[in-house]
């Protein structure tokens, strides 16, 4: 549904433009779709990522974290609740949040610089899509808090 949003916003008048220069249909992709949906990738990059992390209830209901079914949130609760380690269990929680952390904001950092370039080059807006990026940072952020709260 996000690409499908994404491909939706995509002006009809770029792929006429890109026709008139003679360009094939990968070059179209490449150069035309591709650099605009990037916004859509980086939201659907970063909501995999805080899901995979939050898949603790799944792998616990259905095999406990034995079998080598082991994930980062099953050990925590293993260390916390069955060997009454919380000092290692908040540990490897804090790790587990900078982990995710390091993956996002340098995907995250790297779109606000990329518009803000963008725009400030070809002067499409007055002010640039930093904010956006940035909402949308606070709200990964968020919800990954909520989700250490939770152990």
């Amino acid at each position: 549904m996000l690409y499908l949003a994404a491909l939706k916003d995509i002006p009809r008048e770029l792929f006429e433009s890109a026709d008139i220069d003679g360009a094939t249909w990968l070059q179209k992709t490449i150069f035309v779709i591709v650099p605009l949906v990037r916004h859509a990738t980086l939201i659907a990059v970063a909501i995999g990522v805080v899901l995979s992390v939050k898949v603790f209830d799944l792998v616990f209901l259905m095999a406990g974290g034995y079998y080598k079914s082991e994930v980062l949130s099953t050990l925590i609760w293993r260390l916390a609740f069955t060997r009454y380690r919380m000092g290692d269990a908040s540990a490897v929680s804090i790790m587990q949040f900078f982990f995710v952390v390091l993956l996002l904001v340098p995907h995250i950092c790297y779109d606000a610089l990329k518009s803000c370039y963008f725009h400030k080059n070809f002067a499409t807006e007055s002010s640039c899509c930093f904010w956006s990026n940035r909402r949308l940072s606070i709200l990964l952020i968020k919800s990954l808090l909520l989700q250490q709260e939770n152990f």
